[in-house]
């Protein structure tokens, strides 16, 4: 559910695994497709943006990613007439990456941030074998593979520049799995709390 920014009605965001990123508005008992743009056409893929969808609170941008590796974000506006608008998707694409979670971070009326619980995997081709380091991460003990770590990462959309940038990372615990954002401003602290087995992290 997005409010725009000086809206007083919500609109509906639906992401589809298919491709297709919709916003709706429900009036009267009716659905209204106001915007219906595809990024994806080769159907369900890992690769195509759709399992995660994520808001900005002031209702001015919406990340939709896939699985793996790509990110889009979409800029919400409203034309004269008040109808809202959605611009072209800007991208945020991390080669060799997996995504666990997406969620608007509550910054007020700064650049809209979105975290991402991520998960980066080495290329194949750049493991060097016969070492105590492989592909630039230590071995575990147990089975001689690198240790693979889980990021929390920050991805920031420069209104002003139209531009997202990968702004902040931090590696949180294996477990990990799933994010909720905390409201900031005047309502709370703000960041995002991370769930994992058995632990909640702030």
């Amino acid at each position: 559910v997005v409010r725009l920014s000086g809206g007083k009605r919500d609109v509906l965001a639906v992401g589809a695994d298919g491709g297709c990123f919709t916003v709706l508005d429900f009036e009267g008992g009716k659905g209204k497709v106001l915007h219906c743009p595809a990024f994806g056409k080769t159907g369900c893929r890992r690769g195509t943006p759709g399992q995660y969808l994520a808001s900005d609170p002031k209702g001015r941008a919406v990340m939709i990613s896939a699985i793996e590796k790509r990110k889009l974000v979409y800029v919400l506006n409203r034309d004269s007439s008040g109808t809202p608008t959605i611009a072209s998707p800007l991208e945020a694409h991390r080669s060799r990456t997996i995504t666990f979670d997406t969620v608007g971070l509550d910054n007020g009326y700064d650049n809209p941030i979105f975290a991402s619980l991520e998960f980066q995997y080495l290329d194949y081709d750049s493991l060097v074998l016969g070492g105590n380091v492989v592909g630039g991460k230590k071995e575990d003990e147990e089975d001689g593979m690198p240790q693979m770590e889980k990021q929390l990462a920050y991805y920031e959309l420069d209104l002003g520049l139209n531009h997202v940038s990968r702004r902040w990372a931090t590696t949180t615990h294996r477990t990990a799995c799933c994010l909720a954002a905390v409201p900031g401003g005047a309502d709370g602290p703000g960041g995002v709390l991370i769930g994992g087995e058995d632990y909640i992290e702030y």
